[in-house]
């Protein structure tokens, strides 16, 4: 994910905030207004990555059936699912 940030910084258009900067915005403002705005597509591919990779971790255990503390919190998580789906067929 901090290579995907590194690169949307560095391929940012710096004069975007300069300009926001001689309009005497503060940087508070300047970062969530110019700066965050062109990261959002460099957060969201490395979110993606970090979110694939762990995917990847999950199905191997979950294959093995392993019980590993993500499996845990999988299989609770379906069985709250079917309660609140069928509140009357508990299983």
């Amino acid at each position: 994910m901090l290579l995907n940030i590194r690169a949307g910084l560095q391929g940012m258009n710096p004069a975007l905030e300069e300009a926001a900067r001689s309009l005497s915005k503060g940087a508070v403002y300047t970062f969530f207004q110019i700066t965050l705005p062109q990261l959002r597509p460099s957060l969201a591919a490395g979110g993606l990555i970090v979110a694939m990779y762990s995917l990847q971790d999950f199905s191997a255990t979950t294959l093995m059936q392993f019980n590993a503390f993500t499996r845990a919190i999988f299989l609770q998580y379906r069985y709250t699912l079917l309660c609140l789906v069928f509140p009357h067929d508990r299983r």
